[in-house]
């Protein structure tokens, strides 16, 4: 199942719910799910309000995408690979 069968024909595209459909279908855990949820949030305030981010915020949004988007892409890459098949286990 595609990322966007996960979606109902109604909702609009949301990086939230959409890294929750995956999380609910075992294709990134749950604490995988948060640290990217965090790097989100720290996107929108860098892209829409970076007069306001700090440096600790910017440093944040630096670790979490080098130690957890090559574990997100690796996990999606699976997914793909799967077929978009549900991983076994959590």
């Amino acid at each position: 199942m595609e990322l966007a069968q996960l979606r109902a024909r109604t909702d609009q595209t949301n990086a939230r719910r959409d890294l929750e459909a995956l999380r609910r279908n075992r294709v990134v855990s749950g604490e995988l799910t948060t640290r990217l949820q965090r790097l989100r949030e720290l996107r929108r305030l860098l892209v829409h309000e970076y007069a306001t981010a700090t440096a600790e915020q910017i440093h944040e949004s630096a670790r979490i995408l080098v130690a957890d988007f090559p574990i997100f892409y690796n996990a999606y890459g699976e997914w793909i690979k799967r077929g978009f098949a549900q991983a076994d286990g959590g």
